[in-house]
C-alpha cells in the first residue's frame, strides 16, 4: 500500500510538470500502409476557418522556484496530499505565467492580428481550396488540420504549425477504449518564413493585410502540400540518415537533426528526430534564384 501511494504521489507531479499546449502533437501513425488514394483526401479545418495568428514567446517556465518541506508527521497519505497540492499549485502558476506571456506577444503583433481578421482560412488556402470537405466524407478520407500562425514580438519572422490527423474508421471509433492511440494518423508541420525583409517588417508591424495574407498563403499551402503527400503515399520510400540542419534567426541559429525528405527551390523539408515535418527557408542567395530562373525558363520553353 505505501508503494502504491508513492508512485500514485511521483505520478501526480509528473503528470502537473508539463503545461497543456495546443499547439503540440505526438507523431502517430497506424495506417500500415493504406495511405489516402490521391483523388479521395479531403481536408478539413478542425477550429473553423478563422485565422489564429498569435505573438511567438519562450514557452521555458522553469523558473526558480521557492523551496517546499512536506511534513511526514500526517504519514504517506498526508504526504502524497501535500505533494499533488503542491504540483498542482506549480501546474497552475505555470500555466497562469503562460497565459500572461501569450497575452504581451499578441499585443506586439496585435496591428498584423487584427489585420488577419479580415480573411479566412479558405481564402488563403490556394491550390487547395478546392480540396477543402464540405459535406460528408469517410473519417479515413479527411485529414483534420489545425494551422497556428506565429509571428515573432520583433517582426523578424513568421511560422505556422499545423496539427494534422485523420479520425479512426466509425466502427473502431466506437470501441474508442480498446484502441491504444486517440488517432489512426496525428503529426505536425512545422512551417518558417525566411526573415523578413526590412519592408516586410514595417508591413507586419503596421497591419498590412495584403502582405500578411499572401506570407500565410505560402506558408498554409505549403503544410497542405506536405500533409498531402504524407498521406498519399509519396515520401513513403524517403530514407537516409539524419543530417544537421541549421535554422536562422534574428539573432541565433537553430540546429535540427533529421533527414531530408523534399527539396524545392524555396524551402527543405525535414522530418526531425519526433518524426515532425519541418519547413526551413532556403536563403536567398543569387545561386538559389538562378537555378530556379533557369528550371523555370526550360519548363517555359518546353511548353
Amino acid at each position: 500500500m505505501r508503494i502504491i501511494l508513492i508512485i500514485s504521489a511521483l505520478f501526480m507531479m509528473g503528470c502537473q510538470s508539463t503545461p497543456y499546449r495546443d499547439d503540440y502533437a505526438k507523431h502517430t501513425n497506424q495506417l500500415r500502409g493504406n495511405y489516402i488514394q490521391p483523388d479521395q483526401y479531403q481536408f478539413k479545418f478542425a477550429a473553423g476557418k478563422e485565422i489564429d495568428l498569435r505573438g511567438a514567446y519562450s514557452s521555458n517556465t522553469d523558473t526558480a522556484a521557492t523551496p517546499v518541506m512536506y511534513h511526514g508527521g500526517a504519514g504517506l497519505v498526508g504526504l502524497a496530499l501535500q505533494v499533488g497540492i503542491h504540483s498542482a499549485m506549480v501546474q497552475s502558476g505555470r500555466e497562469g505565467q503562460l497565459s500572461e506571456q501569450q497575452q504581451q506577444a499578441n499585443e506586439s503583433i496585435s496591428a498584423a492580428i487584427n489585420a488577419s481578421k479580415s480573411f479566412s482560412l479558405t481564402d488563403i488556402a490556394g491550390d487547395h481550396a478546392s480540396d477543402i470537405a464540405e459535406g460528408d466524407f469517410t473519417p479515413e478520407s479527411v485529414i483534420h488540420v489545425k494551422p497556428i500562425f506565429f509571428g515573432q514580438t520583433d517582426h523578424s519572422k513568421l511560422s505556422l504549425k499545423t496539427l494534422v490527423w485523420i479520425e479512426w474508421p466509425e466502427k473502431l471509433r466506437k470501441k474508442k477504449k480498446k484502441l491504444k492511440h486517440a488517432y489512426l494518423y496525428s503529426n505536425l508541420i512545422h512551417v518558417h518564413s525566411n526573415l523578413l525583409s526590412e519592408e516586410q517588417r514595417q508591413q507586419f508591424q503596421s497591419g498590412d493585410s495584403d502582405a500578411l495574407k499572401q506570407q500565410l498563403q505560402s506558408m498554409l499551402q505549403t503544410s497542405l502540400d506536405i500533409a498531402k503527400a504524407e498521406l498519399t503515399g509519396q515520401y513513403k520510400d524517403i530514407k537516409g540518415a539524419s543530417k544537421t540542419f541549421f535554422l536562422k534567426e534574428s539573432d541565433n541559429k537553430k540546429v535540427i537533426r533529421g533527414v531530408l525528405v523534399e527539396e524545392t527551390c524555396n524551402h527543405q523539408v525535414v522530418k526531425n528526430l519526433h518524426q515532425w515535418f519541418v519547413v526551413l527557408p532556403k536563403g536567398q542567395t543569387s545561386t538559389v534564384g538562378n537555378e530556379c530562373a533557369l528550371a523555370h525558363s526550360q519548363v517555359g520553353s518546353d511548353a
